[in-house]
């Protein structure tokens, strides 16, 4: 688990991973308009992960790594960018069964003392945990 900076720009692990968000994190995490997350993840200053929420109706989400890039659409689907130039596209992801609808799923404590972002779940025990941070 990381540690949310007092400014909530950052959240830190004490692996050396570092969240860096691009617009401070404060409680509690307004739901209405929906708060768009967009963040870098980086270790030993390399990166890592980037995800940034494009939308939220339609749900539009976009993620990148050294490797590749995710695009998600709700009206379109799924397309994976490779660093060699090809691109594969998929279209009906987000109403497969078992999926929220959504890329990204936020979670914020009761006690708004911690936040969690997993893909594809909402809760940090739901789909697959990218951060989790204290303050």
């Amino acid at each position: 688990m990381g540690m949310l900076s007092r400014d909530g720009r950052t959240c830190t692990y004490a692996s050396g991973t570092v969240i860096t968000f691009d617009d401070a994190v404060t409680f509690p995490i307004p739901l209405s308009p929906l708060r768009l997350f967009k963040f870098t993840v980086t270790t030993a200053g390399q990166l890592c992960l980037r995800y940034e929420d494009v939308s939220s109706s339609p749900i539009r989400a976009r993620m990148s790594t050294a490797q590749g890039a995710i695009s998600i659409d709700e009206s379109s689907g799924i397309t994976v960018s490779c660093p060699d130039g090809k691109s594969y596209s998929t279209s009906g992801f987000l109403s497969c069964p078992g999926t929220s609808g959504a890329p990204g799923g936020l979670w914020q404590s009761q006690n708004d003392a911690e936040v969690a972002f997993s893909l594809d779940g909402v809760g940090p025990q739901g789909g697959q945990l990218i951060w989790r941070c204290v303050r």
